[in-house]
C-alpha cells in the first residue's frame, strides 16, 4: 500500500533527512510539498519528484488527499499546523520539540487519541542501529545497577537562524539539542523522568538564548544523570558513558568516522555511516513501519511529553531564575 504523503517546511531538515529517505522508503508517495522560498520549492520538487507545490500549509492539506503529513517547521508553528493534520485523520511525523509548552502537547495527544492516529516525533537518534545495540548492550550489562550516566552532545551553531530566537524556537541549545541528549538519556536508561534542572554560564535577557547548559535529569527511581550541551563546538559530537556496579558502556557518535559502542573500552559496535543509517532508519520509515504494523511505536508523543513536561518546567524555572545575570 503506498501512503499519500504531504510535506510541510523545506528547511534543512527536510533536505537533508525526510525527502532524501523518499528513495529508500518505496511505500510513501510525496504528493505535495510547502514552503516559502519559491526557488527552492521548485528544486526541491525537481529533485525529489514531488507534483504539487504550496506556500500555503492550509492550502496543502485542504486540497490533497492525504494518509500523513511530515511537518518540519520551526516550533512555534507545530501546534497549528499539527491539530489542523489530526482534525484530517493524518498520522504525523513531527519535529521536536513537539510543542513550545505542556498545554498544546496534551491538546495534541487528546486530539490524536480520538481520531486513533500515530504522531512520530523525530527523535533521530532513537532510531540508528547504532543506539538500539547501546540500549540492549546497557539493558544485558548494567540494568538496574546503574551507578553513574552522562552525556556530553555539542554542535556547531545551528544553521538554521530560528534555533537562536527564543518566540520561534521556545528557547536556546536546551530546545535544540537537550532535547536529544535528555531523550536518550531516558531511552537508552528506559527510565521515567521525574525532574529536569537547568544551569548555564550564559548572560540571557529578553529574547535573547543560552548556547551552554547543564541539564540534571532526576529519573522516577531517584537515579540523578547529567547532560552537557553546548553548540559552540567546532563540530558534532556525542559521548555518552553508563557505569555500572562492575561495566561500563560508552557510546560515541561524530561527523567523522568514530561511530562505536564499547563494552569496558571494548568495541561491540561500529559504523562509518551514520547519517547513511539515519536515510534508513527515521521518523518516516518508523511510522511507515507502524501502519504496516511491523513494529512497536518507538517514539510516540506520548513518549516525548514524558520528556518535554519536566523539561519545559525546568526550563521556564531557568528562565525565570536567570534575569540577566550570570549564575
Amino acid at each position: 500500500m503506498a501512503f499519500r504523503a504531504g510535506f510541510i517546511g523545506n528547511g534543512e531538515i527536510m533536505q537533508v533527512l525526510f525527502l532524501p529517505a523518499l528513495e529508500k522508503i518505496e511505500e510513501v508517495e510525496p504528493v505535495a510539498l510547502y514552503g516559502r522560498n519559491i526557488p527552492r520549492l521548485k528544486d526541491s520538487q525537481h529533485k525529489f519528484s514531488i507534483p504539487h507545490l504550496h506556500q500555503d500549509w492550509r492550502d496543502l492539506l485542504a486540497k490533497h488527499r492525504l494518509n500523513m503529513a511530515v511537518i518540519a517547521v520551526p516550533t512555534k508553528f507545530n501546534f497549528d499546523i499539527a491539530c489542523e493534520a489530526l482534525s484530517r485523520n493524518l498520522h504525523l511525523v513531527l519535529e521536536k520539540p513537539a510543542v513550545l509548552n505542556a498545554a498544546q502537547g496534551e491538546q495534541l495527544l487528546s486530539l490524536a487519541r480520538a481520531k486513533g492516529c500515530h504522531v512520530v516525533i523525530n527523535m533521530t537518534l532513537r532510531f540508528l542501529p547504532i543506539i538500539q545495540a547501546a540500549k540492549e548492550l546497557i539493558k544485558n550489562n548494567i540494568g538496574n545497577n546503574i551507578v553513574k550516566a552522562e552525556i556530553e552532545y555539542s554542535i556547531t551553531r545551528p544553521w538554521q537562524e530560528w534555533y537562536q530566537d527564543k518566540d520561534l524556537a521556545g528557547g536556546g541549545v536546551t530546545m535544540c539539542i537537550g532535547t536529544h541528549a535528555v531523550d536518550l538519556m531516558s531511552y537508552l536508561l528506559d527510565k521515567k523522568i521525574a525532574e529536569i534542572n537547568i544551569t548555564s554560564p550564559d548572560r540571557i535577557t529578553g529574547s535573547e538564548v543560552e548556547g551552554n547548559a547543564t541539564l540534571e535529569v532526576i529519573f522516577a527511581d531517584h537515579f540523578t544523570a547529567k547532560c552537557e550541551t553546548t553548540w559552540d563546538a567546532p563540530a558534532f559530537l556525542a559521548h555518552a558513558v553508563f557505569q555500572g556496579e562492575k561495566n561500563r558502556v560508552e557510546v560515541f557518535l561524530s561527523e567523522s568516522q568514530h561511530n562505536q559502542v564499547l563494552l569496558n573500552g571494548t568495541p561491540y559496535y561500529t559504523t562509518l555511516e551514520l547519517w547513511s543509517e539515519a536515510l534508513d532508519n527515521n521518523a518516516l520509515s518508523h511510522l511507515t513501519d507502524l501502519l504496516n504494523q511491523k513494529v512497536a511505536a518507538m517514539s510516540g508523543l506520548d513518549d516525548h511529553m514524558d520528556m518535554l513536561r519536566p523539561l519545559l518546567a525546568g526550563y521556564e524555572r531557568f528562565r525565570k531564575d536567570k534575569s540577566g545575570e550570570l549564575r
